[in-house]
């Protein structure tokens, strides 16, 4: 069977894992053989996607002091390196 997609993330371990392979598992996808998951979590062998909370709390915290001490203050995007560490449940899918 052929899909438009090749991973799923999940923004918490309960819908990565219980909500969403379950789902796919009842539909005959199988993971990670046709689809991928990702999640906030490494339990249950899922691939997670880390970010790091502090750093995004002191960023914050930095841009909201620059909002109110500035005047000619303008938003602008901030990046915030995040990390993957492989699990079970993703490969590469070739399409």
């Amino acid at each position: 069977m052929s899909y438009t997609f090749t991973a799923i993330a999940g923004t918490t371990v309960h819908s990565a894992y219980s909500g969403v392979m379950q789902a796919l598992k009842e539909t005959g996808v199988r993971v990670p053989e046709d689809v991928s998951i990702v999640g906030p979590s490494e339990e249950l062998g899922i691939t997670r996607i880390t970010v790091d909370s502090r750093k995004k709390g002191e960023v914050a915290v930095e841009k909201l002091i620059e909002q109110a001490t500035c005047p000619e203050w303008k938003p602008r995007r901030v990046y915030i390196k995040n990390s993957i560490e492989a699990g079970s449940s993703t490969r590469r899918i070739n399409r």
